[in-house]
């Protein structure tokens, strides 16, 4: 069995925890030089380091608020509590949720008997009563906290095995050596490249640095039939102005990073019959190009 294999079995496997499933993916991504893959997996595993770099699973959203009003005779009434609509951006943080526990954390939530909850504090409660946005005659607000339901973090789970199946197929139809000792990688195979850059893209929201190790950095920066911004890319890449206009008219041609006239371009990349600059190198240059042909065609997606 192939580690992309376990990776797929694991993905659907309840018994293998997420974390285990995680540093497969993990192993996987630095045999094929996805160090954007291997960062994720990192902050997974360990947290995210802030708010900002959380992908869109765990970003910021609206929770439910309730809070626990004590009364005469040691009457207690929970209930729902509205966003204050003074200032309610202010109290948007106390509304809300982002997720920067690592993993294990999350599915251990996830897998309790029932919500979760979190807690405000005792000054930001009194400063909420204060409001009179909710309350309930002859009872106070005694304290409020978040529900982190386990529907709601199993499918943030969810989301993390999803990404981790995704991410073992594709490879495996694009090359199912990739994972592998001694396999593809990303500067030397393209379908494999474009498989990293679209899962980098999907769960990060940005592609990956394709052009690992290299001073150039590859996001999606062509739009599909943009020529002139096709060639800019090309010479960015390291390719010459000429070279760039015959690999741009090959891409016009074939209408295909499989057609003829485009393979033939990128062999002669490898072989150095097309020259590219030498602080990338040809390996590097030869993954770039197969990605920019695909975001220029609109297959890169």
């Amino acid at each position: 069995m192939s580690l992309l294999d376990e990776i797929i079995d694991g993905a659907t496997d309840d018994s293998v925890s997420t974390s285990n499933l995680l540093r497969k993916v993990k192993v996987a991504a630095a045999r094929l030089g996805a160090q954007e893959v291997v960062a994720w997996v990192k902050n997974e595993l360990n947290g995210y380091p802030a708010v900002d770099d959380l992908p869109t699973y765990r970003a910021a959203r609206d929770m439910i608020v309730q809070g626990v009003f004590t009364g005469p005779m040691r009457s207690s009434l929970t209930h729902d509590l509205p966003r204050p609509h003074v200032d309610a951006e202010t109290w948007k943080p106390w509304f809300q949720s982002a997720f920067v526990q690592p993993v294990a954390e999350l599915e251990a939530f996830a897998d309790a008997d029932g919500d979760s909850s979190f807690e405000w504090p005792t000054a930001i409660v009194k400063r909420y009563e204060s409001t009179g946005t909710f309350r309930f005659e002859y009872h106070s607000l005694y304290s409020v906290h978040q529900v982190l339901t386990t529907q709601m973090l199993r499918g943030l789970v969810d989301s993390i095995r999803t990404a981790a199946l995704d991410f073992a197929i594709e490879l495996q139809l694009a090359n199912p050596d990739a994972g592998s000792v001694g396999g593809p990688t990303i500067e030397t195979d393209p379908k494999v490249a474009s498989v990293v850059y679209n899962v980098t893209n999907n769960v990060t929201g940005h592609g990956t640095n394709i052009a690992a190790g290299s001073s150039i950095t590859q996001t999606s920066t062509v739009n599909p039939g943009d020529r002139d911004g096709l060639r800019e890319e090309l010479t960015k890449v390291g390719l010459d102005e000429a070279s760039a206009e015959e690999f741009a008219n090959a891409l016009d041609t074939d209408g295909s990073v499989e057609g003829p006239q485009v393979k033939s371009f990128l062999g002669r990349v490898k072989s150095g019959a097309v020259k590219v600059s030498t602080d990338v190198g040809v390996k590097v240059a030869t993954g770039q190009l197969a990605a920019l042909a695909m975001e220029y065609l609109g297959t890169l997606n």
